[in-house]
């Protein structure tokens, strides 16, 4: 692989997230897997054109599904 800016960047900013990551898998299996991760979440501009027309049965249909976090 040529080492470039682009690749070094990319290569670098996939690590640090990676390593983010690390310490919640290590949460989560630590004792027999007694720890879990935060709920599911959603951004609500994935859901804009739905929102405008009735909020509250977009935020039912986003609960029903599985999401418990929203973020807007």
């Amino acid at each position: 692989m040529k080492t470039d800016r682009r690749n070094f960047l990319k290569t670098t900013g996939t690590l640090t997230m990676g390593s983010l990551l690390v310490p919640a898998i290590v949460k989560c299996t630590a004792k027999g897997g007694k720890y879990s991760l935060p709920g599911m979440g959603i951004q609500t501009y994935t859901v804009n054109s739905l929102m405008v027309s009735d909020p509250k049965a977009v935020f039912e249909k986003l609960a029903e599904i599985g999401f418990i976090n929203i973020e807007t």
